[in-house]
């Protein structure tokens, strides 16, 4: 067995048992089409865990929005 660093991560999981990544799509835009076009592809992608905030509404949470972002493996703002 190798000694160091390589040798540690051998034989150890190093990623979740499910692949999906989350991307977060933040909405500033009402009428963006390249976005709604990305967005519609990524939603085709079953691998791909889909999260849309739209920030034209009255009152966003940006609190929320907060959280989203950190726990979120990508991040496009629209």
């Amino acid at each position: 067995m190798p000694v160091g660093w390589r040798g540690w991560l051998q034989g150890t999981t190093t990623s979740c048992a499910s692949e999906m990544h989350t991307i977060l799509h933040i909405k500033s835009d009402t009428a963006d089409v390249l976005a709604e076009r990305i967005i519609a592809v990524h939603m085709a992608d079953e691998s791909i865990r889909e999260e849309i905030v739209d920030l034209n509404v009255d009152q966003p949470d940006y609190a929320g929005l907060l959280e989203k972002i950190f726990a979120a493996d990508a991040v496009a703002v629209w």
